[in-house]
């Protein structure tokens, strides 16, 4: 049995980095992620309205599947979850009214991916993007031509051609 994998990314994400709006600060945790060659999503968030306001950013692999009680096609492929134990906290400060992040966990129990090009969170459209490809779409514009456009206007997007024909078929 081969030796249990632990990579520390938490050095990456310890700093005394502040911002005004939480969708700022999870985007540059996003990028330094990506950086890392791995994905965060949003585990939990609370706005503040009812209790204090928080956040937790969590490694894409973390936490458990939970199978559908339907029969589905895709389970008969496995899943990506392995119970990474990688979590971030933000926590809004109403003194200062700005948001910080701090580690929980910076350890990964997985490989990091080698690249994250056509990758399901890292390769989302943008809103802005979404827009591009429907006006795109609605003019004819063929799948390859549509991602050749979308990385002259950003280069750092990982949206693959399978992403574009997906999204213009729903």
């Amino acid at each position: 049995m081969p030796p249990p994998i632990e990579i520390d990314t938490a050095s990456h994400f310890a700093s005394d980095r502040q911002e005004s709006d939480r969708y700022e600060l999870i985007k540059w945790a996003r990028s330094v992620a990506e950086n890392l060659r791995f994905a965060i999503i949003v585990r939990r968030s609370d706005s503040g309205k009812k209790r204090k306001a928080q956040l937790v950013l969590e490694c894409e692999r973390g936490g458990k599947y939970v199978p559908a009680k339907k029969k589905l096609k895709s389970d008969s492929f496995g899943t990506r979850k392995c119970e990474c134990p990688f979590r971030l906290c933000g926590y809004y400060n109403k003194e200062t009214k700005l948001w910080r992040l701090t580690v929980a966990n910076g350890m990964h129990n997985h490989e990091l991916y080698k690249g994250l090009q056509g990758h399901l969170v890292a390769g989302r459209l943008k809103p802005q993007e979404k827009e591009f490809m429907d006006e795109m779409t609605r003019n004819a514009v063929a799948p390859k031509n549509i991602l050749s456009t979308s990385k002259e206007r950003d280069p750092d997007s990982k949206t693959s051609t399978k992403q574009v024909y997906n999204a213009r078929h729903r």
